[in-house]
């Protein structure tokens, strides 16, 4: 049996299927984050295609203003009758405080 002898080495100092692999290598590593992101990307896709859009009603569509009256029902069914009607009252009393702060020092001194 013969010894064997090392790989004939070149100039650089490296073996040609060891530049080869070496450069399979340094690709493999610099493609995996964009093969990665764009499988991502993929999943996302169609995870968004299989479900199903939430369905928008023409106001929001056109950009309409929900009116008060809509405002109170829709907080009466998220919150409770009492809960609106408290929030309500505090308000109120806010408004009607500032409104007599105002009136107080915007009013003409009484002249006697």
């Amino acid at each position: 049996m013969k010894a064997s002898s090392p790989s004939p080495r070149r100039a650089g100092g490296q073996s040609s299927s060891a530049k080869r692999a070496a450069a399979c290598v340094s690709a493999f590593l610099l493609l995996f984050p964009l093969l990665a992101a764009a499988e991502t990307r993929g999943l996302l896709l169609d995870r968004c295609a299989q479900e199903r859009a939430m369905p928008t009603s023409r106001d929001a569509l056109l950009h309409h203003q929900p009116s008060e009256a809509t405002v109170t029902e829709r907080q009466m069914q998220r919150y409770g009758r009492a809960e609106v009607e408290r929030r309500q009252r505090e308000a109120q009393a806010e408004i009607d405080r500032i409104y007599a702060d105002v009136m107080s020092r915007s009013a003409p001194a009484d002249r006697q």
